[in-house]
């Protein structure tokens, strides 16, 4: 089925269509098992969907998202629910001023080690086999590293770290689920059960205020001025790059910014982190490989598998919508009215075999490269093929930093553990991506939508067995 999207220019877009009805509510990309997700964003690079009745294009070929990000950056641009003015929702010259001061806040000697910030985690956390051996791993894991993105973001003090992990778990859990309820649309019943039982009970707005005012310590931070140089934490290091930058960022921009790394990074970061833990269960033979690697200069290997992870379990399926603003804008020969939206299918894209050298249904993180060595031969045709934190100027800039969290929280589990998956672990789907799933017990994905984030379909268990 296709209709006519292109005004004078002739052309139709193919319609994504849920298998037995249109759920206004909800785009199909979100509601598809993942395995027909990417069959149809392989048949159909760019396709129509809808939700609340608007437009929808889904872009599964790198060179439509090189025609939306780079030749028509001004004309289609980001349309983000996420409140205030941070990174994450300014464009353009504004977008650059914010990136140059988070960059020199992260690469900053002041920020302290990611290595320290997750240790003070997994032992606020109760250690590591705790953490790997929970019943519900995605929540373990989403807990960890916010835990260690507090402790990342304060320094070292870990009765007030306690507390305010705690108050921000709090604050993220309760804004995810009234999110999750009233942007899924599952059914106006559950929105409003959600509202009634949660956000207007008076005990539970009691600790909600109480933990917004914990984590007010923030902006005491933000506010004063870092004299001691031997101070750290992200905090104190955003304060010092912003006061030396050419176009310093307000408070207000500080503190938007601020929340931004901490909140916005635990889903992603706490997805990214389950896949590899599964992967590592799945794959034993690569726990020594990331063992070795430890507190070595450089990590190769690490960074390999890690690579592998993110293209096979991208932590967000589709990227954050972009919105058409312009009425002449042309997409990829398809002339787009405005309000129409855009989001680009990373999944599709990742397992797509005409943009891999080899075959990307396997598991393979040898595909980047035998130790590292040889950085020119890439494993895809196209630069835009491979975009887990998004592409251009707008891609991820705490990714350095998520990437960091989850290579040591991994290597801290395996010097002490090995890990293997329960018995029986095996996806409840009768269709796979692909043949190496069907062999390897793969559990399937599923999109969280509004907040785009993979997770497994089936709970995710894992052994651990202590290292002699």
């Amino acid at each position: 089925m296709s209709v006519d999207f292109s005004g004078s220019l002739g052309r139709s877009l193919p319609i994504l269509r849920p298998p037995t009805y249109v759920d206004p509510f909800n785009i199909t990309l979100a509601t598809m098992p993942f395995s027909k997700v990417i069959e149809e964003g392989i048949r159909h690079p760019v396709a129509l969907d809808f939700f609340l009745y608007r437009p929808i294009i889904l872009v599964a070929d790198p060179s439509f998202v090189h025609d939306m990000l780079i030749n028509n950056s001004s004309k289609i641009v980001r349309n983000t629910f996420v409140p205030g003015n941070s990174v994450l929702t300014v464009e353009g010259k504004e977008h650059a001023r914010h990136v140059s001061v988070l960059r020199r806040a992260l690469h900053s000697r002041h920020v302290g080690t990611v290595s320290q910030a997750v240790r003070g985690a997994l032992a606020a956390s109760g250690g590591t086999q705790s953490v790997v051996t929970s019943d519900r791993l995605h929540s373990s894991c989403r807990r960890l590293i916010l835990s260690a993105i507090i402790h990342f973001t304060f320094g070292p003090d870990e009765s007030r770290n306690a507390e305010l992990c705690a108050a921000a778990q709090l604050v993220s859990d309760e804004t995810q689920s009234l999110l999750g309820a009233a942007l899924a649309m599952i059914t106006w019943t559950r929105v409003l059960r959600r509202l009634f039982r949660s956000a207007l009970s008076p005990r539970r707005l009691r600790e909600l205020s109480t933990s917004w005012d914990t984590l007010d310590y923030q902006e005491e931070v933000l506010r004063k001025p870092v004299e001691d140089e031997d101070t750290v934490g992200f905090l104190s290091a955003l304060v010092r790059a912003n006061r030396s930058a050419k176009q310093p960022l307000t408070f207000e921009e500080l503190k938007d910014n601020a929340q931004a790394i901490q909140i916005a990074g635990q889903d992603s970061t706490g997805s990214f982190l389950l896949w590899a833990l599964y992967r590592l269960a799945l794959h034993p033979e690569w726990q020594d490989t990331l063992r070795r690697e430890k507190d070595a200069a450089t990590q190769p290997r690490t960074d390999a598998f890690l690579k592998e992870v993110l293209r096979m379990h991208p932590p967000f399926f589709a990227s954050f919508p972009r919105v058409v603003t312009a009425a002449d804008t042309v997409l990829g020969g398809y002339r787009c009215p405005v309000g129409t939206q855009c989001l680009i299918n990373i999944v599709a894209m990742h397992y797509n075999p005409t943009l891999w050298t080899e075959d990307p249904t396997f598991f393979d993180p040898n595909r980047w490269g035998k130790g590292g060595a040889d950085v020119s031969a890439l494993p895809y045709t196209h630069r835009y093929a491979y975009c887990p934190w998004g592409v251009g100027t707008t891609s991820c800039v705490g990714q350095r930093l998520a990437q960091e969290l989850v290579s040591v929280v991994l290597q801290e589990i395996l010097m002490e553990w090995k890990l293997s998956l329960a018995p029986g672990v095996k996806s409840t789907q009768g269709a796979s991506v692909c043949s190496e799933q069907r062999k390897d017990g793969f559990i399937e994905m599923i999109g969280l939508w509004p907040l785009l984030v993979t997770v497994p379909k089936d709970a995710v268990r894992i052994y651990v067995e202590a290292r002699v």
